[in-house]
């Protein structure tokens, strides 16, 4: 212990850098949350439009919109009570999107909107202090994984596209 009191000043920041240095490179890049949240209503709006609900998809459009926009303007330490909201809209607008079959939504469709219901509060925790609403619309099948990211949420949902011809346009570029 005395030996660590010894130090001098140049010593101590050297030991202090490490655990900082790696604070920071393991900190959440704001805009790969942005294009993960602006990939997932996309491609809602998207099958909306494709299901004919052109006012659904236009909702889509305008919720991922002001979601975007409350992921780029979030500064870390501040509430995420705006982004939280933002992300209950989209979530909204999915179990909508499931909604417009009543009770006997296509096997494909309900995939597709379990794939973004279930990575949402992913992209919601990539946000340091921020967490899914409690109330959250959830996935109906349990199995479904999170994407992993805005690229592995498109292939997914491609794939799911191509295999129903239904849903062609829905693809995700």
């Amino acid at each position: 212990m005395k030996r660590m009191l010894d130090w001098n000043l140049r010593q101590w920041r050297a030991a202090l850098a490490v655990p900082l240095l790696l604070m920071a490179m393991l900190a959440c890049n704001q805009s790969t949350v942005a294009q993960e949240a602006q990939a997932i209503g996309n491609a809602g709006a998207q099958l909306a439009l494709i299901l004919g609900n052109t006012a659904l998809s236009a909702k889509l459009k305008q919720d991922t919109v002001a979601w975007v926009a409350q992921i780029n303007a979030w500064k870390s330490g501040t509430s995420c009570q705006n982004i939280e909201a933002a992300t209950q809209l989209v979530a909204q607008d999915y179990a909508a999107v499931a909604a417009l079959f009543g009770a006997t939504v296509p096997p494909n469709v309900q995939a597709l909107v379990d794939l973004a219901l279930v990575t949402l509060p992913l992209v919601l925790s990539q946000l340091p202090g921020c967490a899914p609403p409690a109330n959250l619309a959830r996935a109906k099948l349990s199995a479904t994984a999170p994407a992993k990211s805005a690229k592995d949420f498109k292939t997914r949902w491609n794939a799911i596209v191509v295999a129903d011809p239904s849903l062609k346009g829905a693809e995700l570029k």
